[in-house]
């Protein structure tokens, strides 16, 4: 059975997937932790609230976190898809983001993918009205997604370009059409030292299409795509970008490998042996710095496994200058704008290798960037809980089911109350000034003792919570009274009953030593084995 509810975190990043006509009402008991080299988010418990009743059971799977932000899928067992939430910065609010948000009957794999080659850019998969699969991409942290545009040089067959053009769309195949065991050898690759590019298994048009998928390139951080590879094939980034390699996935033998200086549009064959082998797979080191890659399988006889390393320092001998590199300015749309390339606040101009240039970065290369901040406008915000964004509308509009209802939410103990226009800055976003929507976090001063987000629950819950305050002292209460009659007749009264101790002793020691009872106890720490000895107690006790 198909669902459409659930939820996930985008900058906090969460996916619930629920049965259909599900209502989320709540995340409780969020905790965060932090790592002591970046930060680092984990969810230890999340417990959705049910308005409906029948509510299957849900897991929940993390998925990326970044930026102070944190990705995770929560799923039931019997849907396939979900809804994406985002949350605010601390993962106290969550808003709506997208829908119908695709992932296996397994509810553990979906496509969504963090692109490390631009800042703030990830892809997923949905799954439109009509029941095709569709590849969805937000360069803004969830504030907005869009469909992938066609790449130019693809080609959709006569029939679909007619009755379903929007089956012409790029789909990109990640961790769910692996799992659906189609022929993808390897998921979505981008790095933070190969600015804007990424590497991708996709296809164009219907199923057919999908059967066995072809490599697309992007160098713009997913803004466009090019057919770059016919067919399956494995790849790798190096020399941070400057160099791209790839093996056919074939059943045959092989002893070609292919390679790029220009990011992916002109491609070159290398034979690296005589001797074809069954090509197994291949990596680099890691960082994309590496211009060394290595290559491993079998031959024919399957008598041992081979490992082939491939230097292209051979290739590219030239050292890059500064001639050699570019200014790019990142999402830009419309040169003449004064507002293009503005995404999450700011402007991003990157130096990068002009795609003529044939030389080599160096393990030295670091990424060069500049940053120009940018007026806030609408596109910088998120749509506040409570409020949700329209098909083809960038303003956010209250939903109607929490219309009339005030928001009020647990942190840290407190109830606090959420009065909103319905915006709320994405997570990480740089603008200053323009567009500053009002919005106030008032302290009830109410103590709760759960993470709750939901219209008046905790309104209703406060009479709850009192019982429990009440049920918790007087458990105390009691604790102490047990603990004091045990003192009592342990210490007050302690001579009215016989005590007997034992000790560990060996056979060679006399009791009256006590010399020789020191050395047993060191002597039993050191060893781990207790020597006991074949006296009776009454012996013993005498």
């Amino acid at each position: 059975m198909i669902s459409v509810s659930g939820v996930l975190a985008l900058g906090l990043f969460w996916s619930a997937l629920g049965t259909e006509g599900d209502n989320l009402s709540g995340l409780r008991r969020l905790q965060r932790e932090f790592g002591s080299d970046e930060e680092r988010h984990s969810l230890e418990k999340l417990e959705l609230s049910k308005r409906s009743a029948g509510l299957n059971e849900q897991t929940c799977t993390a998925l990326h976190g970044v930026e102070s932000t944190l990705q995770n899928s929560t799923h039931s067992s019997d849907s396939g898809v979900g809804t994406i939430y985002v949350s605010d910065d601390r993962g106290a609010v969550f808003s709506k983001s997208l829908e119908r948000h695709l992932y296996t009957t397994t509810g553990s794999e979906t496509d969504f993918t963090a692109i490390s080659s631009l800042r703030g850019v990830y892809m997923t998969s949905v799954l439109s009205e009509d029941g095709a699969m569709e590849t969805v991409i937000t360069f803004d942290q969830g504030a907005k997604w869009q469909t992938l545009r066609r790449p130019q040089n693809s080609h959709c067959d006569n029939e679909t370009s007619t009755n379903r053009p929007n089956r012409c769309r790029l789909l990109i195949h990640a961790a769910y059409s692996i799992t659906m065991m189609m022929n993808v050898p390897m998921l979505p690759l981008s790095q933070s030292s190969a600015v804007g590019i990424i590497l991708a298994h996709g296809s164009v048009g219907d199923e057919v299409s999908s059967i066995s998928p072809d490599v697309y390139v992007s160098d713009d951080g997913g803004y466009s795509w090019m057919l770059a590879l016919r067919g399956p094939h494995h790849y790798t980034i190096m020399d941070s970008g400057g160099l791209l390699v790839a093996v056919e996935q074939t059943n045959a033998p092989v002893n070609q490998i292919k390679f790029s200086t220009d990011e992916g549009q002109c491609w070159h064959t290398y034979n690296f042996t005589s001797d074809p082998l069954h090509f197994s797979g291949m990596d680099s080191e890691p960082g994309s710095r590496s211009m060394n890659v290595s290559l491993w399988g079998y031959r024919n006889d399957f008598s041992k496994w081979v490992v082939i390393t491939i230097d292209f320092r051979k290739i590219l001998t030239r050292d890059c200058t500064g001639g050699d590199y570019v200014q790019w300015l990142a999402h830009s749309a419309d040169p003449s704008g004064s507002h293009d390339g503005c995404v999450l606040g700011c402007k991003e101009t990157f130096l990068r290798l002009r795609k003529d240039s044939v030389c080599w970065n160096g393990r030295d290369y670091a990424v060069t960037k500049k940053l120009s901040p940018c007026p806030c406008t609408i596109e910088d915000y998120h749509c506040d809980f409570g409020y949700y964004r329209p098909k083809n509308s960038s303003e956010c509009v209250e939903q109607e089911e929490l219309k009339g209802h005030p928001l009020q939410f647990c942190l840290n103990g407190t109830t606090e109350q959420l009065q909103t226009s319905g915006y709320r800055k994405v997570p990480g976003d740089q603008c200053e000034g323009g567009f500053q929507p009002d919005r106030k976090e008032t302290d009830l001063r109410r103590m709760c003792t759960s993470n709750v987000l939901s219209p008046n629950s905790l309104t209703k819950d406060s009479s709850l919570n009192t019982a429990v305050i009440v049920m918790v002292v007087i458990a105390m209460l009691l604790s102490s009274a047990v603990a004091g009659v045990w003192l009592v007749k342990k210490y007050v009264c302690g001579g009215r009953f016989p005590v007997h101790r034992y000790s560990v002793m060996r056979e060679n020691v006399e009791a009256d030593k006590i010399e020789g009872v020191d050395d047993i106890d060191t002597h039993y720490m050191e060893t781990g084995k207790a020597q006991y000895n074949e006296d009776s107690d009454q012996d013993l006790l005498e």
